[in-house]
């Protein structure tokens, strides 16, 4: 296992872009990461209408509105900044760093 993830991480970093000016929270965990990796058309560009505790409402480019719950550290965002969020590996990327994010449904 460890062979497998120290292969990926060098793999992720020459195939993603530089890897090495994006913050990851705490939370995120390895298979986050993967599973962003591996599924790289499943990012969902938008931005933050509003934001409100641990929550955001994003309108992604595609015209639909997502509420998402941040489940790592809080991160300070207003409305307007541009966010990418991740469904299958459930994170939310902001600015420089990477965080545990999931989608509220009601």
């Amino acid at each position: 296992m460890l062979l497998t993830l120290g292969v990926f991480t060098s793999v992720s970093a020459a195939k993603v872009g530089d890897q090495m000016s994006t913050k990851l929270d705490a939370s995120v965990l390895p298979v986050q990461q993967m599973m962003a990796w591996a599924n790289p058309s499943r990012w969902e560009d938008g931005f933050v209408v509003e934001a409100f505790g641990n929550s955001l409402v994003v309108a992604t480019l595609e015209g639909a509105t997502k509420e998402i719950r941040v489940v790592g550290h809080a991160v300070e965002l207003v409305a307007g900044e541009p966010v990418a969020y991740h469904p299958v590996a459930e994170l939310l990327h902001a600015g420089s760093t990477r965080i545990t994010a999931v989608a509220v449904t009601r």
